[in-house]
């Protein structure tokens, strides 16, 4: 969800304004990655079931049937009306924006939040961390409307095609690993992330890695994106969300509005 335009705060509602600030980051450098770290996938407790991968999903996003309609933004009821109002000022429209609109009181601090996500000066990880992180999480559960906002923010800031297309794949860590393509820090992310969804907890030894090439904000901040994505791949899938309509100019957005963090590398 990350190329969200510029909310204006309507004044005659006392709500705090949204705004994505969105910025063109340049890509990290990615060493390949040494021949050892393939065997750390061995530490990850495998699920009792296998990952749902995207491709087998058994709905489609594209069916037009959401099992709850997101809210008219342009005829909406008095009780959403003032997220309407907010949601008629988005450079970008989408139904998942339209679909949390449906909380009334909870809506702005949620986006709230992802505006502070998207913002480098209140996000420490790097920007491509925080797509990798999404791109496994939604790959792994199926999340193919998450994947898919987020693919073009991963693209247009240096993340691959082979990257990408391996993380579509929902491919085992060791097969990633295999590659050689992937740095030792993300393979310290994929390895949290696979333990986290499978099991709802981490190794020790999977901390104390994360711990050595990432500070303890960052890791904490690891979990949060991996919380607050994670939620939204839930209701996009429970509440069949629809594709969105093409969005004109949505590079020029993600240039605009996606901000890398001040230690940006």
């Amino acid at each position: 969800m990350p190329s969200m335009g510029h909310l204006h705060q309507p004044r005659h509602h006392h709500q705090s304004g949204i705004h994505s600030h969105l910025d063109h980051s340049s890509p990290s450098q990615l060493n390949k990655t040494p021949s050892r770290l393939i065997t750390t996938s061995s530490r990850i407790t495998k699920p009792k079931t296998p990952s749902v991968i995207m491709h087998q999903q058994g709905h489609s996003i594209t069916d037009g049937k959401p099992l709850v309609p997101p809210i008219d933004i342009w005829n909406a009821d008095a009780e959403h009306d003032a997220n309407a109002e907010l949601l008629r000022n988005f450079e970008i429209k989408r139904n998942v924006f339209a679909t949390l609109a449906r909380s009334p009181g909870l809506f702005v601090p949620v986006m709230e939040l992802l505006k502070a996500l998207l913002s480098g000066d209140t996000r420490k990880i790097q920007i491509l961390d925080y797509q990798l992180i999404v791109l496994r999480m939604a790959s792994t559960v199926g999340a193919e409307y998450v994947f898919g906002i987020n693919e073009p923010v991963s693209r247009f800031n240096g993340m691959g095609d082979d990257r990408i297309e391996a993380l579509r794949k929902g491919l085992p860590a060791a097969e990633l690993f295999a590659m050689g393509i992937w740095s030792e820090r993300q393979q310290c992310l994929i390895t949290l992330l696979d333990e986290s969804l499978a099991t709802w907890t981490n190794t020790p030894e999977t901390i104390a890695w994360a711990r050595r090439l990432m500070s303890d904000d960052e890791i904490v901040e690891v979990f949060i994106v991996l919380g607050f994505f994670s939620m939204v791949a839930r209701m996009t899938i429970g509440l069949r969300v629809q594709e969105d309509p093409p969005i004109p100019d949505l590079e020029k957005h993600i240039a605009m509005r996606i901000t890398k963090n001040k230690n940006a590398e």
